[in-house]
């Protein structure tokens, strides 16, 4: 049985056995995700995506990263118990 599912959501594709990457109605790749981000080099979904973007749209990326502040002793102003 076949199911299809679209989402824009990179995490919940994820979870799917085979994936579908699409731009602009065109086929980009299919594969599994571990498949895609392998052929790809890519360390996520979103990544492999982007990656397998015609030239253009994905020209230049760069991969978002977010530097933890440093905190110099400051006093913690917001705790999260588990």
């Amino acid at each position: 049985m076949t199911i299809l599912v679209a989402t824009a959501y990179m995490e919940e594709a994820g979870n799917f056995e085979r994936l579908v990457a699409m731009h602009e109605g065109r086929l980009l790749a299919t594969g599994t995700p571990a498949e895609l981000m392998t052929r790809t080099g890519a360390t996520s979904l979103e990544s492999a995506y982007v990656r397998l973007l015609p030239q253009g749209p994905g020209a230049g990326h760069r991969d978002l990263e977010i530097v933890p502040q440093a905190t110099d002793g400051a006093e913690i102003a917001i705790a999260a118990a588990a």
